[in-house]
């Protein structure tokens, strides 16, 4: 399982999830949402697998640059290939 960095259209993908559901569609926060993007660490695995029944398929690990503990992670709805936030971790 080794790690990729994101395509622009999977970045485009978490600014437009981050808009809709943190920003609540707000244009004016798009040039600072992409900005949180463009600086995050972003790994991606495409062929993930859970231990047991349960997921298979690609995951995104966002760690921000305000920390290690603003990390989220990612994955693709499997019936309509939409990304879902699973983990938000956003610690002081």
């Amino acid at each position: 399982m080794n790690p990729r960095k994101p395509t622009e259209e999977e970045k485009k993908e978490i600014i437009a999830y981050l808009l809709e559901h943190d920003f609540e569609n707000n244009e004016t926060e798009r040039e600072n949402v992409e900005g949180y993007v463009e600086n995050a660490a972003i790994a991606v695995f495409d062929d993930y697998i859970t231990g047991g029944p349960g997921y298979s398929g690609k995951v995104m690990v966002v760690v921000y640059d305000g920390g290690p503990n603003q990390t989220e992670t990612y994955s693709w709805n499997s019936l309509d290939g939409k990304i879902e936030r699973d983990v938000a971790i956003n610690e002081a």
